[in-house]
């Protein structure tokens, strides 16, 4: 998915009417024998920079997660807290990450058979924190079009497996059952990422309007647990009411975000 995106928007930085450079960055979760020489030397052989960021994440992975667990979700919050602090320092203006159309669906049910929640991933966003900006270039296009392609373009394929949990996945789970539907009723993978453009909120039993739950303090809280784990600390200090009334004021003006139907007014 990342040699694909960096591929078309190499292409599109070629002919589009505004000027752009792409830089290719890889997290580096501190995992022996990754491939770091083969995405450094695909990459300057086909003209692109990339920087390549070391981390400690699998260490900490490995004190947080019990034997038996599965780290991906920690893994893929803590490399995405690890990205943002980078582009921060290099004063990247946008964020594009390789998610497509199937990861879109895949993620919107995992969170609602495993989280209880309607999420998924959105095209375009900006960060909790209002510093970045999140493009998803792909997220239009379908998984079996970007294997095609990069099969086409011959890129390496560097796995992701060297933690050895990769065969406990849920979204594995998930995958085969979309492929399932797509065989038996073509299209409906489809209808359902086009149904994540088409929502009812009034139709959902949201707890809009009931004091509570209304989805404002979730992101908050997510970005102060991503930042203690990274700074290795066993504690997370919560915002007062007071804090976090500003802390909310503070995204509303940052981000022009408008407050859920019957939320309490900032």
């Amino acid at each position: 998915d990342s040699w694909a995106l960096i591929q078309i928007l190499d292409v599109l930085r070629k002919r589009a009417p505004i000027s752009f450079s792409i830089i290719g960055v890889n997290i580096d979760s501190g995992y022996e024998n990754f491939q770091h020489g083969t995405i450094k030397g695909t990459c300057e052989a086909r003209g692109w920079e990339c920087h390549v960021e070391h981390t400690n994440i699998g260490d900490v992975m490995d004190d947080l997660l019990g034997a038996n667990s599965t780290p991906c979700s920690l893994c893929a919050r803590l490399r995405r807290g690890a990205l943002y602090e980078h582009a921060g320092r290099a004063g990247y203006t946008k964020i594009a990450l390789g998610h497509h159309r199937d990861d879109l669906v895949e993620t919107l049910f995992l969170n609602l058979f495993h989280h209880a929640k309607l999420a998924a991933m959105a095209p375009k966003l900006r960060s909790d924190d209002g510093r970045h900006v999140v493009i998803r270039p792909l997220a239009y296009c379908a998984e079996d079009d970007i294997a095609a392609y990069a099969q086409a373009r011959a890129f390496p394929i560097v796995p992701c497996n060297l933690c050895g949990s990769q065969e406990n996945l849920q979204r594995k789970a998930i995958k085969a059952m979309l492929r399932e539907w797509e065989r038996t009723h073509p299209g409906r993978v489809e209808n359902v990422f086009r149904g994540l453009a088409n929502v009812r909120p009034a139709q959902l039993a949201d707890c809009y309007g009931a004091g509570t739950g209304c989805g404002w303090c979730r992101p908050y809280l997510e970005r102060l647990f991503e930042q203690a784990v990274l700074r290795g600390e066993t504690t997370v200090n919560f915002p007062t009411p007071d804090e976090y009334a500003k802390m909310r004021s503070k995204y509303v003006h940052e981000t022009g975000a408008v407050p859920p139907p019957g939320a309490t007014p900032v």
